[in-house]
């Protein structure tokens, strides 16, 4: 649909749907991790605040789903079942996911996320090689779209955050 995004890791295209981070370019240090933020540097340009608010919503989307198979082991057991009755356990587990953490029940595999610290193995460890041949589609029109998609996302958020007041520390 028109103005919806595939929020997408650094190894996919930048194409038509899939809003993917800024990457390096040309000795350009442009960061990507939150654990390259969390060493109390703000972010220096609109495509690194850019990059740090995609890599946060992506922390959250991971972190749930990790939480989701935690809680539902015959997520993790696909292979078995036909399309219809994965459609089906996807929307039902979904639902009762969000049904718990709506009503603030009791949720032991969130609260063992939220207490151990446990982090999600893969969303730090993307890193993809950087003259992977999905890259060639960025120089389509398609791809070029979406670069002009994320630099507006990039500068209205850059605008955004100058505007809000500096809290002292």
């Amino acid at each position: 649909p028109e103005n919806k995004y595939y929020l997408v890791d650094s190894g996919y295209a930048n194409r038509r749907g899939y809003l993917a981070p800024f990457r390096k370019e040309f000795g350009e240090s442009t960061r990507y991790h939150l654990q390259e933020f969390n060493n109390g540097q703000p972010p220096r340009t609109s495509k690194e605040m850019y990059n740090r608010c995609h890599a946060s919503v992506r922390y959250v989307i991971e972190r749930t789903f990790g939480i989701w198979k935690k809680k539902w082991r015959v997520l993790n057991e696909f292979p078995s079942y036909d399309i219809a009755t994965q459609i089906s356990v996807i929307f039902a587990t979904m639902g009762l996911h969000n049904f718990i953490r709506q009503h603030n029940f009791e949720d032991s595999d969130f609260d063992d996320v939220e207490n151990d610290g446990e982090e999600v193995q893969d969303i730090e460890n993307d890193e993809h090689d950087e003259n992977n041949t999905l890259r060639g589609e960025e120089k389509s029109e398609a791809g070029t779209y979406m670069q002009i998609v994320c630099n507006q996302i990039a500068e209205q958020i850059w605008a955004a955050n100058q505007r809000r007041p500096r809290r002292r520390r």
